[in-house]
């Protein structure tokens, strides 16, 4: 899966996930300020998208990050200080 798919696909998830979520906890049927809470979900879904398009640049941008990531992982380094390496 790509990572613009991946976006995508959490964008909506995100939407209608947490616009159930506020529904389900709202008066039926729900109230004219309801749309100010879908409003704000949505701008919240906007700017965790264009979170996501930055972190996704940087983390696919760096060669390092796997290997960082093995050499300081708690668990790698508790094997390794077991085996004596550390």
């Amino acid at each position: 899966m790509n990572w613009k798919k991946a976006r995508t696909i959490e964008f909506i998830v995100f939407l209608i996930g947490w616009t159930s979520i506020m529904l389900a906890g709202a008066d039926y049927p729900p109230p004219a300020g309801f749309l100010w809470l879908v409003l704000l979900i949505i701008i919240l879904d906007i700017i965790q998208d264009r979170y996501l398009r930055w972190l996704g640049e940087k983390l696919l941008g760096r060669k390092t990050f796997l290997l960082n990531d093995l050499s300081f992982n708690p668990v790698c380094t508790r094997n390794s200080a077991a085996r004596g390496a550390g």
